[in-house]
């Protein structure tokens, strides 16, 4: 008899990792029913019941339906009798484990997709999510060694109840944008295609290490007019300290765009991709040290998140200290200076993320789904 699952999701975009993971269960001899809560999962819930799959989506703002979200919910756990739970979001995990508490049958899981943030940030609410969530699971999925290490090292929780599942990743499409591609893309962004073309793709956070790499880019660009710095993914940095350095470089040496939807296009545009953060924790995971190393960017890294188990300095990147503005410009300069050490170090970084693939993650989802939690 196949195993009964609900799997609750929340706060998630219509991401290729959550679509290709639905889409593999849908295949499997699991009887699974999806629910989705909170408005921005209906594009995924939409995908989901295209696929004649049984969803149940509940909009709105999950704060002012709490009791009637739970009544629902708990109405569902108690007819459905599933073995499993399994929550991707913080307002999943709450309503669910909040809805099965009452049955000790069911394992009750959820992926934790973040380190150090609610500690960092100081989200006194998210400080008591981790709490709740960690004491009241049966077993906890991470998608790299960095977050089990922080979980069992920082918040004392058993290493048995942590299992790592990596994520997987549809790497072609790195691969595919073409050289016609890349030339339309920096026409649209009105950049130069002649000129040395340095990436920062970050949201604006002090953990992201902005202050360093953007000092350490803008001195470059000072003293190389060739060059150009491409800023993506900052969003609104009026008022900020960012603004303050963006400011001091020439307006014709640096494009900033607030978001984009040519993620994969914009990385194959690049010469040299840069990523900083300040510490191996502030990053649960990091997905554009792998967007660029799919990508095939010679990139200059700290180690955090999944880059200390995947950037190795001098094979495929190179790694330079944290909150070091002078080793992030010797980096520019040296790769600014050898484009077959960019070319040997984007090849092999290639190779490196090539094992992370969405048949992969999707193998661990099923096998854990089917084995029995301790």
């Amino acid at each position: 008899m196949p195993k009964k699952v609900i799997i609750f999701f929340s706060e998630t975009i219509d991401s290729p990792i959550f679509k290709n993971l639905i889409l593999r269960l849908s295949e499997e001899s699991l009887e699974i029913k999806f629910v989705f809560i909170g408005t921005e999962t209906e594009p995924l819930f939409k995908y989901t019941w295209n696929l004649r799959q049984d969803a149940l989506f509940l909009g709105g703002s999950a704060k002012k339906k709490i009791g009637p979200h739970l009544f629902r919910l708990l109405n569902l756990v108690i007819k459905t009798k599933p073995s499993k739970i399994l929550a991707f979001g913080q307002t999943a995990t709450v309503f669910s484990f909040l809805s099965s508490m009452a049955m000790p049958t069911i394992s009750r899981i959820y992926f934790r997709g973040h380190t150090s943030m609610n500690k960092v940030e100081k989200f006194w609410r998210g400080r008591i999510y981790d709490l709740f969530s960690n004491k009241f699971s049966h077993l906890i999925i991470v998608a790299n060694e960095n977050t089990r290490k922080y979980l069992t090292t920082d918040e004392k929780v058993p290493r048995r109840k942590v299992q790592i599942i990596p994520f997987g990743f549809e790497l072609d499409s790195f691969s595919k944008a073409s050289e016609y591609e890349v030339a339309q893309f920096k026409i649209s962004q009105n950049i130069d295609s002649s000129k040395f073309l340095i990436g920062i793709v970050s949201r604006n956070s002090v953990v992201k290490g902005l202050d360093y790499s953007l000092t350490a880019v803008s001195k470059f660009l000072s003293k190389n007019r060739d060059s150009t710095l491409l800023l993506a993914g900052v969003g609104d940095i009026r008022n900020t300290p960012i603004e303050r350095i963006t400011n001091s470089i020439n307006p014709a040496q640096i494009k900033i765009i607030s978001r984009t939807s040519e993620i994969e296009t914009l990385f194959k545009s690049l010469d040299v991709f840069i990523h900083t953060p300040i510490n191996p924790v502030v990053e649960s995971y990091g997905l554009v040290y792998v967007e660029a190393f799919a990508a095939g960017v010679a990139s200059i890294v700290t180690l955090s998140g999944i880059a200390s188990e995947i950037a190795l300095d001098g094979l495929n990147c190179h790694v330079v200290d944290y909150e070091s503005e002078q080793q992030i410009f010797s980096a520019i300069e040296k790769m600014y200076g050898d484009s077959e050490l960019r070319e040997s170090l984007g090849a092999n970084a290639k190779v490196t993320v090539s094992r992370l693939t969405i048949d992969a993650m999707c193998d661990g989802y099923v096998n854990m789904l089917n084995s029995d939690v301790q």
